[in-house]
């Protein structure tokens, strides 16, 4: 399938989208970005969200978000055939950048980022991501000195029991400087 000018302007928006809805603190809008089936992961699938209404419940969470997502980066990696129903699947990507400066008074300008595959769909209400996989930092396994913290990092511990449980642990094990940066911040799942 080509797709037109509009297509590619209304898939291109869908970061955007998903941003603001996260930094207004308003998961409702979440829908005109996810499928209803949608899938978020991160670490690898370590972490991992099933269907929009989870997904809105986890992102509609303030308290587990830096207070930007500054999005960047975003392009159409391929369009491949959906196996689900022959339509288009359309492999996007994009980074994102999150300033922590708000939430973290030891380091007032510090940012993290990472980056995001996403499998979105042609739906009845238009294109939708049904697959994002998120993972911290711009490379394979993070491994570049420069996303690194020197600092030795101690795993962060729950507060207080949290909804997702095992989901949260996963998701705080991903990405050695955003650990690092939770570690010494306030931020807590």
């Amino acid at each position: 399938m080509r797709l037109t000018a509009d297509d590619r302007l209304d898939i291109a928006g869908l970061p955007a989208r998903y941003a603001d809805a996260l930094d207004r603190s308003q998961p409702e809008l979440l829908s005109e970005v996810f499928n209803t089936d949608a899938v978020w992961e991160a670490g690898g699938g370590a972490f991992r969200l099933v269907g929009l209404d989870e997904i809105m419940a986890f992102i509609g969470r303030v308290d587990v978000h830096p207070g930007a997502h500054l999005m960047t980066n975003i392009y159409i990696k391929a369009i491949s055939e959906d196996p689900r129903d022959g339509g288009p699947l359309v492999h996007l990507r994009s980074r994102g950048v999150y300033p922590v400066g708000a939430s973290d008074r030891g380091n007032p300008t510090g940012v993290f980022y990472g980056h995001y595959d996403d499998g979105v769909v042609l739906t009845d209400s238009g294109w939708r991501i049904r697959h994002r996989r998120y993972q911290h930092g711009a490379w394979p396994n993070n491994t570049p000195a420069a996303i690194h913290s020197s600092r030795p990092v101690t795993p962060v511990a729950p507060a207080v029991p949290s909804v997702f449980g095992e989901k949260r642990r996963a998701f705080h094990s991903t990405g050695a400087r955003a650990k690092a940066w939770m570690a010494r911040s306030s931020y807590r799942l």
